[in-house]
């Protein structure tokens, strides 16, 4: 993937950042990029959302944190206290408690 440089504080409605196509002028809607501010050191997945040629902007659609990973959970209910499993960790499920993370 290639890195684009962009302040990402500039953003749009929606918030998608915006960023000169001048700097990006081969830009392809669906491209997969990298997003790095100039002044910092981090930098963002992000995918090229829209290019409008006529304002000479591309606008990126940007994964601010990193996606989850997934966890396999094993539910027991064969007492009448229900246990719960996840990578090495067990605990008893309340009623209440939600087993898939939000």
């Amino acid at each position: 993937m290639r890195v684009v440089q962009v302040d990402l504080n500039s953003r749009v409605k929606g918030g998608r950042v915006v960023g000169a196509l001048r700097r990006f002028p081969d830009a392809a809607v669906g491209e997969k990029v990298i997003l790095q501010d100039p002044g910092e050191e981090r930098k963002y997945s992000a995918v090229v959302a829209k290019v409008d040629s006529l304002s000479r902007k591309v606008l990126f659609d940007v994964e601010w944190e990193p996606k989850p990973q997934q966890r396999l959970y094993t539910l027991q209910c064969s007492s009448a206290t229900p246990r719960f499993t996840a990578g090495k960790s067990a605990g008893v499920v309340a009623p209440s408690k939600q087993l898939i993370p939000q």
